[in-house]
């Protein structure tokens, strides 16, 4: 939705406000989770419902797929630079 709705806008400035809204969903749903578990009944106890679990599954799922991207665009990005770099370093640089 931040992309069709600020379309009058930079590319950047759209991934911008993407990034800052998917930043404020996480951490509002990792504080969700942290209030849940500081509860005073135990961990297990207030995640009776469907509606809770479904939402630790979601949270979950949503960190896996940030720390893939991360992982896939930190090898793709600094491992091309890296192998750019030893294709093309003289033999003074090492």
């Amino acid at each position: 939705m931040a992309h069709r709705s600020l379309s009058r806008f930079s590319r950047r400035s759209r991934k911008s406000v993407h990034l800052g809204l998917q930043g404020t969903a996480f951490g509002l749903g990792v504080f969700g989770i942290w209030a849940k578990f500081r509860g005073k009944d135990g961990i297990v106890a207030n995640f009776y419902s469907l509606h809770s679990w479904m939402g630790l599954l979601c949270l979950s799922l949503f960190a896996a797929q940030v720390l893939v991207r991360f992982l896939v665009f930190g090898f793709f990005v600094f491992g091309f630079l890296a192998i750019d770099w030893l294709i093309t370093a003289s033999p003074s640089d090492f």
